[in-house]
C-alpha cells in the first residue's frame, strides 16, 4: 500500500471521528441552550404565534433531518448538527408526548453534564456550556463537510 492510500485512509477516519464528535458537542450545546434564554427565546416565538400545531410540526421535521442525514452515509453532516442544535428548544415549547419524551431525554443529557462539570469544574455555567459547545459543534462541521467533500472528489 502506497504512502499516500494510507494517509488517505487515516483522514477519512479522522473525518468520520470529528463528524461524530461534532453532533456529540452540538447536542450537549443545544440541550445547555434550552435551559437558557436561548430556549425562552424559542418558547416565546411559538407562543406569540397563534397555530399550536407549528412547533410540533418543526420538532419533527428537526427530528427527520436528522434520522435521514445520519441513515444516508452514517455521518452527521451540517444539516444533522444544525438541527440537533435546534431540537432540545423546539421539544420544550412543543406540547405533546413527543416533545415530552424528547424534553426528558434532553433533561437527563443536561443533568450528567451539569454532574459533570461541578465534579469536574466546581461549577456549571449552561449559558458558557451552550455557546462553547454549539460555536464548536459549527465549527467542526463546516471542516468535515469541506474534508469529506475533497474526500470523496479525489477518490
Amino acid at each position: 500500500m502506497s504512502k499516500n492510500k494510507t494517509v488517505k485512509r487515516l483522514q477519512q477516519k479522522g473525518v468520520k471521528t470529528l463528524a461524530w464528535l461534532s453532533l456529540g458537542v452540538a447536542t450537549i450545546g443545544g440541550t445547555a441552550a434550552a435551559g437558557t434564554f436561548i430556549g425562552d427565546w424559542v418558547a416565546a416565538v411559538f407562543d406569540w404565534i397563534p397555530w399550536e400545531w407549528l412547533a410540533p410540526l418543526v420538532l419533527a421535521i428537526l427530528f427527520i433531518t436528522t434520522a435521514i442525514d445520519l441513515l444516508i452515509d452514517l455521518l452527521p453532516n451540517k444539516a444533522a448538527i444544525y438541527s440537533v442544535i435546534a431540537l432540545p428548544s423546539v421539544a420544550a415549547a412543543a406540547p405533546g408526548k413527543f416533545g415530552d419524551t424528547l424534553g426528558g431525554w434532553f433533561d437527563a443529557l443536561m443533568g450528567w453534564v451539569n454532574d459533570t462539570l461541578v465534579e469536574w469544574l466546581g461549577t456549571d455555567s449552561a449559558v458558557g456550556l451552550a455557546i462553547a459547545c454549539i460555536v464548536a459543534a459549527v465549527l467542526m462541521a463546516r471542516r468535515v463537510i469541506k474534508k469529506s467533500a475533497g474526500a470523496t472528489a479525489e477518490a
